[in-house]
């Protein structure tokens, strides 16, 4: 545990493989999520125009919600994200991967990844929203400007965007998830704000997070060439070393937020009712007391267990389609050009709840190898 911090709020942040499996795990109402249960809110103590307050505000997604509320939202979205679901995608997504290698292969030799890993991750994404592209520019900026907590006006613009989806969404229309949330809606299955705050959520969490693991699994192939040789020797599958990037390398740093709702002692750790804790998703991967070596980058260990995509109730939903993505981008692109390597500085993402490059600069290199 370590206290925080974040531009003036003091919060705390559960930062241990322990300490984060009983914050997330937990269906004793301990901890609980949604601003009705941050006391301080409550009281008018915080300013609502700083940052995390503006998110967490009157937010009503998966991330705010408890209990029967939470499943019974999750259980609408469950069939989307099935692995069954997931496998029918999977060759839309290697004809995705192999049209943009070979635009990169034209375009090169020297290319930015986040140009690739953002066509891919938004394609996906579009596809499972039932969008077309003239959406990207506009999910983009929402999520960029999400993630910085820098502009709080951006949920209401991004509420107002989603709404209008949801309101000109044809009754007809079926088989995407606006279709299904605006569905939901009209046959009283989900309040309005619910629909529209939990396609925010969707929108934030399903489309940077998938982004940064790409960029930041092939910066860790890419700066361990050893790590690289075993996965394309085929002495180390794709799978196990997928898992091992989301340990080592998990692009969500830092979650909002829980509240507790009594005093509390968490892993030796004394903390009053009503104070809110962050969850240090990517801290998990490091704890020394779960991981042998935790910084260490080794793609022939079993990371399985990690917590890159979350605990208990609230599981990551887009866990198997996120894998999917990142094992068929990494395999594609590592296969298609087995020289490829760095050609300039790798400049951070300035956020604290994303950890990626802001852009991933290569050299495609020579002998692009083309599947028979």
């Amino acid at each position: 545990m370590a206290a925080v911090d974040l531009a003036g709020l003091g919060l705390w942040a559960a930062c241990g493989d322990e300490a984060l499996r009983t914050v997330q795990g937990d269906t004793s109402g301990t901890f609980l999520r949604g601003a009705e249960n941050w006391p301080a809110l409550q009281r008018g103590e915080l300013d609502r125009a700083h940052p995390l307050v503006a998110l967490v505000g009157d937010l009503r997604s998966l991330l705010a919600l408890n209990g029967t509320e939470h499943e019974q939202i999750r259980r609408l979205l469950r069939p989307a994200f099935t692995p069954a679901a997931v496998k029918q995608r999977r060759s839309q997504i290697e004809a995705i991967t192999e049209r943009l290698l070979d635009g990169m292969e034209q375009a090169g030799p020297r290319v930015d990844l986040l140009d690739y890993a953002w066509e891919l991750t938004v394609e996906v994404f579009l596809d499972l929203f039932g969008l077309g592209a003239e959406h990207a520019a506009t999910l983009t900026d929402i999520t960029t400007r999400a993630f910085a907590l820098s502009d709080p006006g951006v949920h209401e613009e991004a509420r107002a965007y989603i709404a209008d989806l949801l309101d000109r969404r044809s009754p007809e229309a079926e088989g995407d998830l606006i279709s299904l949330l605006a569905a939901a809606q009209r046959e009283g299955d989900v309040s309005r704000a619910d629909a529209v705050d939990t396609c925010y959520l969707l929108i934030v969490a399903g489309f940077d997070t998938t982004l940064g693991a790409l960029l930041n699994s092939a910066h860790a192939l890419l700066t361990h060439p050893d790590q690289r040789d075993l996965v394309l020797s085929g002495r180390v599958a794709w799978a196990p070393a997928v898992e091992e990037c989301l340990r080592r390398y998990s692009s969500v740093a830092t979650l909002p937020i829980v509240f507790t709702t009594r005093d509390v002692e968490l892993c030796g750790t004394e903390l009053p009712a009503g104070a809110g804790v962050l969850l240090g998703i990517a801290a998990a991967g490091l704890d020394p007391h779960r991981w042998q070596d935790p910084e260490v980058f080794d793609v022939t260990r079993n990371p399985r267990g990690h917590l890159a995509f979350g605990h208990g109730p609230h599981l990551c939903l887009g866990a198997h389609l996120a894998r999917l993505e990142l094992e068929t981008a990494l395999s594609g692109l590592l296969t298609r050009f087995p020289h490829l390597e760095l050609a300039g500085p790798v400049p951070p993402l300035p956020s604290f709840m994303i950890r990626r490059p802001a852009s991933l600069p290569v050299n495609l290199g020579s002998g692009a190898v083309h599947a028979a």
